[in-house]
């Protein structure tokens, strides 16, 4: 009995890191797009003492005009962003990334916490079987096992650290060449995410439903061979 609740505690196990990487990993990839820009002019913002003192004014500043290419010809709009602000020079290519979220900081769904959650409870059941012969566990179960905690962690160390990427892009990192800025939650963020064309993004999105369809089939599998043992 203990083993077949085992076995059905690797097949949640693995159901969960598939929910995870098919739902909620896709939209994190799919709310950010990105897109080489440079910077075309430097626009220069006047304002008066009182204007700059307020909050629903903008601060005087050298302010960077960035300009992308599309399919219908380039686009430019000036970044109005006091961390944009002379920090810029003409000719300086920017990573533009748009963000469907303004968040700068990483939060876990539920699916991630139910796997962390799982997956305790599986090393719980290994470290029980070294310990305990008479939970029947045998070689077979502990290969089953460790695989699938090797693959939830392979899980949760790719989706952690996709968030810590995504957090870092915000700041701006002009002294090692590699500028970007983040526009966060822009207005008609359908229209960017279907113009802007990010192959790698796109790439990613497909590993990670296949991904998350193997982690299906395994549970799946577990599920029926759970049930094979007890009926047998």
């Amino acid at each position: 009995m203990i083993i077949e609740l085992y076995n059905i505690a690797m097949a949640g196990t693995m159901a969960i890191a598939g929910f995870l990487l098919t739902r909620d990993y896709v939209h994190f990839l799919q709310s950010t797009h990105s897109v080489s820009a440079v910077v075309k002019s430097i626009q220069h913002v006047f304002s008066n003492t009182v204007v700059s003192s307020s909050n629903s004014g903008t601060k005087m500043g050298y302010y960077p005009v960035l300009e992308y290419t599309m399919k219908g010809g380039p686009v430019a709009f000036t970044c109005i962003d006091e961390g944009a602000a002379n920090r810029f020079h003409i000719g300086d290519k920017i990573r533009l990334f748009v963000s469907k979220s303004r968040r700068k900081s990483s939060r876990d769904c539920r699916s991630f916490v139910f796997l962390q959650v799982m997956l305790s409870v599986l090393v719980v059941g290994l470290i029980l079987a070294a310990f305990i012969p008479s939970t029947g566990m045998g070689l077979l179960h502990i290969i089953e096992s460790s695989f699938v905690v090797a693959t939830c962690l392979v899980v949760i160390v790719r989706f952690k650290r996709a968030q810590d990427e995504t957090v870092d892009m915000h700041t701006y990192d002009i002294d090692s060449g590699k500028a970007s800025y983040w526009l966060r939650e822009p207005t008609a963020f359908k229209h960017w995410c279907k113009k802007f064309e990010n192959k790698r993004q796109a790439t990613r999105v497909r590993l990670s439903q296949m991904f998350g369809a193997c982690c299906f089939v395994v549970s799946g599998g577990l599920v029926f061979g759970a049930i094979a043992n007890a009926l047998g």
